[in-house]
């Protein structure tokens, strides 16, 4: 009786191990459903037309399985937007780069997709190179400043201006920014200054011309009248050329 009862048990065991191991055959062959093969025929027809936001959503909607075309699509659809938004919209340029990174491969099978994946890193490498441009920038202009020159600060000055200008200026890290702010009132400040010393040499300079070319015209006037009035000197008429001083103060002793 108890061998019996062994058997029969040890029997239905094996019956029961059979029907599930039967169960999960005809579970992993059961495969994609007609909903999700809908969707994902869906999905990959808005992605070739760029409707990247319909493919996210009707690829979230897919969510009992394991399905791994799905799970792929949904990931470069993901991946790809939220690339695009850090780097266009947060102006972040290290979490673009993270997004690209975890993008499935797959996403070259995808010629829309990939032509605007490739954009995205062609417009990160470039605004990656301008801001080494503009570190080396900022050198080269910390450098010049030690000299105190005008013309050499009116030069820096420029370079800051073009930097504030930049397509890219709001793409540079938040550092940089702040350095080139910091210059741009530095500049800005000993300009101001240099520019009411050189104000003040250019004053001087065109004083200085002014009051040469006065007593040159005054010295050659007076030998130009003593030419042309040389028919009316009678020998005992004899003109003098003096400067203005000596003329202010023979004129105050004609009046006294």
């Amino acid at each position: 009786m108890n061998m019996r009862g062994r058997v029969v048990n040890k029997r239905g065991f094996i019956s029961i191990f059979g029907i599930l191991l039967v169960s999960l055959v005809l579970t992993a062959c059961k495969g994609t459903t007609k909903e999700e093969q809908r969707m994902i025929d869906n999905s990959i027809k808005a992605i070739e037309n760029r409707d990247y936001e319909y493919a996210r959503e009707a690829l979230g909607s897919v969510v009992e399985g394991n399905n791994k075309e799905v799970d792929k699509l949904w990931n470069i659809v993901y991946c790809f937007q939220e690339a695009s938004t850090e780097l266009y919209a947060n102006k972040n340029i290290d979490k673009a780069k993270e997004y690209l990174n975890k993008m499935d491969g797959s996403y070259t099978k995808y010629s829309t997709l990939k032509e605007d994946v490739e954009k995205i890193k062609t417009d990160i490498k470039e605004r990656e190179d301008y801001i080494v441009e503009v570190d080396n920038l900022i050198k080269e202009v910390e450098s010049s400043i030690s000299n105190k020159n005008y013309e050499v600060y009116k030069k820096a000055q420029g370079t800051i201006i073009n930097i504030n200008g930049s397509k890219f200026y709001f793409d540079l890290p938040s550092k940089q920014r702040d350095k080139v702010t910091e210059l741009d009132a530095k500049i800005n400040n000993e300009l101001f200054e240099l520019r009411k010393v050189e104000d003040k040499k250019q004053l001087e300079s065109e004083s200085n011309e002014l009051k040469s070319q006065d007593e040159k015209f005054t010295v050659e006037m007076a030998k130009e009248f003593a030419e042309k009035n040389r028919s009316i000197n009678t020998g005992n008429t004899r003109f003098e050329v003096i400067s203005d001083s000596q003329y202010d103060q023979k004129e105050e002793d004609i009046i006294k």
